[in-house]
């Protein structure tokens, strides 16, 4: 979630450890998947 949201707001790549934003290579294949599911944030639908 971090790494999806420092897209709009650079404090979310301020984490604790053990956590860690994804690397480059894991934040593409992300974005790729969320890209293929069509997933919008600002969509307020529950699961």
């Amino acid at each position: 979630i971090h790494t999806f949201m420092a897209q709009v707001d650079n404090s979310y790549n301020n984490i604790l450890p053990p956590l860690s934003i994804l690397n480059d290579n894991d934040r593409k294949k992300l974005f790729e998947k969320l890209k293929k599911i069509n997933f919008n944030i600002s969509n307020s639908l529950a699961a």
